[in-house]
């Protein structure tokens, strides 16, 4: 009925301690409490591995991934315009950011695996 996953943010080295983050549920499954389950047991599982920063995109408008994300302490950052194309139109997509733990120099690279649920 749905799933939550953090892939890399982007390729370059630099960036290999930030991840983007999704959840999904099929749409008879909202605001039953499943997503933010499933981000309860992601978010701490990115930590432990050793990210610092999940960002999330939200096609816009999207009250409730909004307010969900924002619960879990995301804060927006940015919104490319015409981002993405789904269900016959575009779509502007908003940048929401995460801290998952304090911004201190690393002193090593963070798990290869990605979590997923």
């Amino acid at each position: 009925v749905g799933y939550a996953y953090a892939a890399p943010h982007h390729e370059r080295a630099a960036y290999q301690w930030s991840v983007d983050t999704s959840v999904y549920l099929r749409r008879d499954w909202h605001r039953r409490g499943l997503g933010r389950a499933l981000y309860a047991q992601l978010f701490p599982l990115l930590t432990e591995q050793g990210y610092y920063t999940a960002y999330a995109g939200i096609s816009l408008p999207n009250a409730a991934s909004v307010g969900l994300h924002e619960s879990f302490g995301f804060e927006p950052v940015g919104v490319y315009r015409k981002a993405g194309f789904k269900s016959g139109r575009w779509w502007d997509v908003g940048w929401w950011q995460k801290p998952l733990r304090p911004y201190l120099v690393p002193t090593e690279a963070p798990a290869q695996r990605i979590p997923s649920y």
